[in-house]
């Protein structure tokens, strides 16, 4: 059986369900891989970097074979994978509001950002995974879809045509999309769950519905390798901010 593996942040990760606090029902990747006929392997973590991805995705692709279909999610720039054993704690914000760093390294990461961090190089870093995912797609026969999961990275970002890439982003269309308040209220209440290193209250940052309609998006764009198109087709306005809580 073929297999379909994902690598990414948030947007594709599987691991927050098993917290008691979070439901319980398929996620997109999940209901694709069904579609598909394949097993998925997942090597997401929300709130990760490029770097974890990249790490990642490295460590797997010789197991990649013929007809194995690989969505790879571009996460946020600005963001570094800084403890080995904890890839969330990857921004400012969330590194101060963390235990597990000490006030030392605390400083270290807010030298590092403030004098030494390159978004320039962070996104020549990115283009060179796009090439190698070009490399891959052609050589080992396989379907590779990325995309650019915020609206921050997709405006930097051009993915590659035959990558497929995307209309809109998850977080900006769908995952804002389904708030009944303001993007700046929504930004200020995620700005919170993200300070104080919590997950929000969906899966994948969206309500079951647009899992589904995701997952048939998905499945077009891995037979046509036309964009996944955000912008259309996903439920709105059918939460609050404060169910997010």
């Amino acid at each position: 059986m073929s297999t379909l593996w994902t690598f990414g942040d948030s947007a594709l990760e599987r691991q927050t369900r098993l917290r008691p606090d979070m439901p319980k029902h398929e996620i997109w990747t999940e209901i694709l891989a069904r579609k598909l006929g394949m097993n998925l392997k997942d090597s997401s973590w929300g709130a990760s970097s490029i770097d974890y991805t990249f790490f990642h995705y490295r460590k797997q692709c010789d197991k990649f074979e013929s007809g194995d279909v690989v969505i790879v999610g571009i996460t946020d720039l600005n963001r570094g994978w800084f403890l080995e054993n904890s890839p969330a704690i990857t921004t400012k914000h969330r590194i101060n509001s963390s235990n597990y760093v000490t006030e030392e390294q605390k400083k270290a990461i807010d030298i590092y950002f403030r004098d030494f961090y390159r978004e320039d190089i962070d996104i020549a870093n990115i283009k060179n995974f796009l090439d190698l995912l070009l490399y891959h797609q052609e050589t080992k026969d396989i379907v590779i879809i990325a995309f650019c999961t915020n609206t921050y990275t997709y405006e930097k970002i051009e993915i590659p045509e035959k990558l497929c890439g995307s209309i809109g982003t998850l977080w900006h269309d769908v995952a804002m999309g389904e708030i009944v308040e303001t993007e700046q209220e929504f930004g200020q209440v995620f700005h919170d769950i993200q300070y104080g290193c919590r997950t929000e209250l969906r899966l994948n940052h969206m309500v079951e519905e647009n899992h589904i309609n995701l997952a048939k998006k998905a499945l077009h764009s891995v037979m046509t390798m036309e964009p996944i198109d955000f912008t259309t087709d996903f439920v709105k306005n059918v939460l609050s901010i404060e169910e997010l809580k």
